[in-house]
């Protein structure tokens, strides 16, 4: 507490550069991230057929991978960082850089995927792996303010809830203008690649964004 401000400085937070990196890394994340929470049983419906809700442990499957990466990420990150393998900021901009492309790129895959079951795998590797960015922006809000990181992180999770929003309304648009429906799953496959091409496109945004502007100094007080 002796570290804050008597007010908060928004001028100064919004001008930083690392609470950007910290805003645009959280933002893409959930972009996938509610990409993949609200689409993904749809899309395995409607393109493969197969009905995740139904499937049991498999629905459940993938959370549980997501929290084995974050705890397992947390754990190597303090490693590393320890041994000086890497530098604080450059274990922060590796791990969110894989947090943010290997699942996006498993998305893109998932969307050309011809059975559930590869798909499925694809969607469990994705949600998993993405567990990585706890050790990337989670802790990284952390790191450049000690007595604002609650306010940071605040506006970071006002920044990131707006693909919760955003998504499903952009994918509502995109398989009504490829008229897709139960009848059709080639049209909605069509749909789906094309959701998640654009979510791959955020997450490497996102993930170049981060690491260009990411840094673990104490920026802000």
């Amino acid at each position: 507490e002796g570290d804050a401000p008597a007010g908060i400085p928004w001028v100064k937070i919004l001008r930083c550069p690392s609470a950007w990196a910290c805003f645009i890394g959280h933002f893409a994340f959930n972009w996938s991230f509610y990409t993949m929470l609200t689409e993904l049983p749809s899309f395995l419906s409607l393109s493969l057929h197969f009905e995740l809700r139904e499937a049991g442990f498999v629905s459940m499957l993938p959370y549980i991978v997501q929290v084995v990466f974050s705890i397992g990420g947390g754990m190597l990150g303090d490693v590393i960082i320890s041994r000086g393998i890497l530098s604080r900021t450059h274990t922060r901009k590796a791990f969110m850089t894989v947090a943010l492309l290997v699942p996006a790129s498993c998305l893109v895959a998932c969307g050309m995927a011809t059975s559930s079951t590869t798909a499925v795998a694809l969607m469990t590797t994705s949600i998993g792996i993405s567990g990585l960015a706890n050790t990337g922006v989670s802790a990284n809000y952390l790191e450049i303010s000690a007595g604002l990181s609650g306010i940071i992180m605040s506006v970071g999770n006002t920044v990131a809830s707006l693909p919760g929003m955003v998504s499903p309304v952009l994918t509502g648009i995109i398989l009504d203008h490829y008229a897709c429906s139960p009848a059709d799953p080639a049209a909605c496959k069509a749909a789906y690649q094309l959701v998640f091409s654009i979510a791959f496109g955020v997450q490497a945004a996102g993930a170049g964004l981060f690491l260009l502007l990411a840094s673990s100094d104490r920026v802000l007080f």
